[in-house]
């Protein structure tokens, strides 16, 4: 019996508490923003990279592990907005030496209305050689001179209910470095960058 009233009076506390809990209205709930990344690739003139590259050269690099920062607060993204985690078949490939300089979306994704203060995302190469020239050479992305993370710190706000675009381009002759008889792959160029002419879009 004693165990009856426990459950009982257990019950009546619980549903008194629930009482007392003021839960959102549907105005209050916010909804998420869309955030659409494009990029582009430009060998950059009057280059040595302008003057050899040849129609069949090739370097193929995918970006995946989209991240949107606030501070230490993130939000990931993906290629697709139905996508719910990082699935590599989804990546686009990229061929940085065709200078076809089109913008491409790369990433597409449902985030939580915020102001953002900083993108990552990670830009891979496919091998450890490339074509230019006609020639192949071997290409590394670890250690000196070598950086795969993409980081663009600046304001990125993401409204509710809205589409936000960023527009990105990576300059290939800031990226491609060489030492001694080595290419190294990088994100990273002598201005502090190799990703430039950022433009954000809201719709």
């Amino acid at each position: 019996m004693k165990t009856k009233y426990l459950i009982l009076g257990i019950s009546i506390l619980g549903w008194l508490m629930m009482a007392d809990c003021e839960f959102p209205t549907v105005e209050e709930i916010t909804k998420p923003g869309e955030i659409r990344i494009w990029f582009n690739y430009d060998l950059g003139e009057g280059t040595a990279f302008e003057n050899i590259v040849q129609e069949n050269d090739s370097l193929k690099v995918i970006c995946t592990n989209f991240r949107l920062y606030n501070d230490t607060n993130y939000t990931d993204f993906y290629q697709e907005p139905d996508q719910f985690r990082q699935d590599r078949t989804k990546a686009v490939i990229f061929n940085l030496l065709d200078n076809k300089q089109e913008y491409v979306k790369i990433a597409h994704g449902s985030v939580p209305p915020y102001e953002y203060t900083k993108l990552q995302f990670q830009m891979s190469p496919l091998d450890t050689a490339f074509v230019i020239g006609g020639q192949k050479y071997p290409l590394t992305y670890q250690g000196q001179g070598a950086k795969t993370m993409v980081s663009i710190e600046t304001e990125f706000p993401i409204a509710e209910n809205q589409i936000t675009d960023i527009y990105l381009t990576y300059y290939v002759n800031e990226g491609i470095r060489r030492l001694g008889d080595k290419f190294y792959f990088s994100t990273v160029g002598d201005d502090s960058t190799a990703i430039g002419n950022l433009q954000i879009e809201q719709e």
